[in-house]
């Protein structure tokens, strides 16, 4: 076996010399990106973002209280107190009233 110009067949995998090229940005007034970008957010956007996000501080202190119903409509021992559930809507409704 002979190898022959062995130096020719590795310059195809030399790191090939890069040029660096310079450019000068020009601003001038017409120039799309030095003019800024507003953003207005209605009334109810504020409101839905601040209960999003008093939602998502408040402490878990009911995930006990979730996994314990979930549990008992899972193995069927949830009752519904239908007097307390309708004591509730028309506490509701009339809250809505005054």
């Amino acid at each position: 076996m002979q190898i022959k110009d062995v130096l020719s067949a590795v310059k195809g995998y030399e790191k090939p010399e890069t040029e660096t090229v310079e450019r000068q940005v020009r601003k001038d007034k017409s120039d799309k990106s030095s003019r800024s970008d507003s953003v207005r957010i209605s009334r109810e956007g504020r409101l839905f973002a601040r209960a999003l996000r008093e939602a998502q501080e408040s402490p878990d202190v009911r995930r006990a209280r979730v996994n314990e119903i979930k549990e008992q409509v899972e193995s069927g021992t949830y009752v519904i107190d239908t007097r307390k559930t309708a004591a509730k809507i028309v506490e509701e409704d009339l809250d809505l009233l005054i």
